[in-house]
């Protein structure tokens, strides 16, 4: 009787632990990125959050922030040599995730603010709760801009005069699991003799003729042995 209580005992307790290392994070379905910004080596800024599913299923969602401090700077035509930096912060499973991504800012800006964030998942979560249950942190971003050449003309021109002033970012998320790759199959490697054909395989007193020397004359030498009388 007391070996069961102590098994259940033990058993609410992982229970109460792993249920308090997920209550850690936000939500058992849904997580949430800040979104930063900068140009070249500007101070980041806020610029919105990402909500997603971490099972890859629908969620995806990029909520823009009430006002955008590089508004004005994104609404001039940029340089080739400028670029555009995001990073993605959170806290998922009490372990700080920090991504980085960046882009030419006038490829951004010749795609009209068009954009495609899709969220990498690893294989388990940062603790052994977390690997338990199955959970998975975000350790890559890809960034796409679907423009690979610049612009003189900026895709919005006219921001409103008085804040807040919102950029109008066509974004796209999506989140991507990991998914096991195809294992190497890997062939016996054949000899072959001169004339192509397969080399013979050695018998087995080929391959194990140095262990059963011993054993024979170990085996002769007890047989050819006189037993000892009893002594007088």
């Amino acid at each position: 009787m007391r070996s069961s209580a102590a098994t259940t005992s033990l058993a609410l307790f992982l229970i109460a632990l792993i249920a308090s290392s997920v209550a850690g994070s936000s939500d058992g379905s849904k997580h949430s990125l800040q979104v930063l910004h900068a140009i070249n080596d500007g101070p980041f800024s806020p610029r919105g959050v990402i909500n997603f599913n971490p099972a890859g299923k629908r969620g995806q969602k990029y909520e823009p922030a009430a006002a955008n401090a590089l508004a004005d700077k994104l609404a001039k035509v940029a340089a080739p040599t400028d670029f555009y930096l995001l990073q993605f912060v959170g806290k998922l499973y009490d372990h700080d995730v920090v991504l980085n991504a960046t882009a030419r800012l006038c490829q951004l800006q010749a795609a009209k603010f068009r954009e495609s964030i899709t969220i990498h998942l690893d294989e388990s979560g940062g603790n052994w709760a977390s690997c338990l249950l199955g959970f998975r942190l975000p350790y890559h971003i890809d960034y796409i801009v679907p423009s690979h050449e610049c612009t003189d003309k900026v895709g919005f021109m006219q921001l409103p005069q008085q804040a807040p002033k919102v950029v109008p970012f066509q974004t796209s998320v999506g989140v991507v699991n990991p998914q096991a790759g195809v294992r190497p199959r890997l062939e016996q490697i054949v000899s072959e003799t001169k004339d192509g054909k397969p080399q013979p395989q050695p018998s087995f007193l080929q391959k194990y003729w140095y262990y059963l020397i011993p054993i024979g004359l170990a085996v002769i030498m007890n047989i050819g042995a006189e037993p000892e009388g009893p002594a007088k």
